[in-house]
């Protein structure tokens, strides 16, 4: 599966970017990631006032990438904006049991993701998670150029989470989402790849070939 990565600087952006994957997003089947960062874990800061999400977005099923030094704080927001999963850092949590139970109690899906520089048998402790998050970029700017331990990590997680879903977000291009798809990746999260031009459409296309 294809995500088109939403990474607006406001309300405004972000419902550019949303009506443009109308063009080629199944209005029954599409996703949306919306990145979030508080400008703390991340470098750059980005849109996500949740409550405001569904006047922009009548359509698309949405995860959300908490970038946040507390995830904990925005889950609430989260399930009252019927978001569908939420992706948290490994970095960034201090209790993964209360967090755990707390989503699964609103009924978000939990991914769990983790930095380029972060080891991917740390989510080894983590078997109750079925659905990985691996960051091919480092947060923050768009366009950045893969990671090359990228393949290596999602080889690693197919192989001792056979069942689970592993996502990469960051890097992916029509030109390496074969090689992806093959080590293993399940869901491909595309920014700069999708909205580098505005034949929004053929781009998309381009990286399903």
């Amino acid at each position: 599966m294809i995500i088109p990565s939403i990474n607006a600087q406001n309300q405004a952006d972000a419902a550019f970017q949303i009506k443009a994957c109308s063009t080629f997003l199944s209005k029954k089947t599409g996703w949306l990631h919306l990145d979030f960062s508080d400008g703390e874990f991340g470098s750059i800061k980005t849109w996500g006032n949740f409550s405001k999400l569904n006047s922009i977005n009548k359509h698309y099923s949405t995860e959300v990438h908490l970038m946040t030094k507390r995830p904990e704080k925005f889950l609430i927001p989260c399930a009252k904006a019927k978001i569908k999963r939420v992706i948290v850092h490994l970095e960034s949590i201090s209790n993964f049991q209360k967090l755990f139970l707390a989503s699964r109690a609103l009924k978000l899906e939990l991914a769990l993701a983790i930095n380029p520089e972060t080891s991917a048998s740390q989510l080894l402790l983590y078997p109750q998670v079925s659905f990985f998050t691996i960051l091919a970029v480092h947060p923050g700017k768009s366009a950045q150029k893969i990671q090359h331990n990228t393949i290596s990590k999602i080889k690693f997680l197919k192989a001792h989470f056979p069942k689970a879903k592993i996502e990469v977000d960051g890097g992916v291009t029509a030109e390496n989402i074969k090689a992806l798809k093959q080590a293993g990746a399940t869901h491909l999260v595309a920014h700069h790849a999708i909205f580098k031009t505005e034949d929004y459409k053929n781009n998309f296309l381009k990286l399903k070939k």
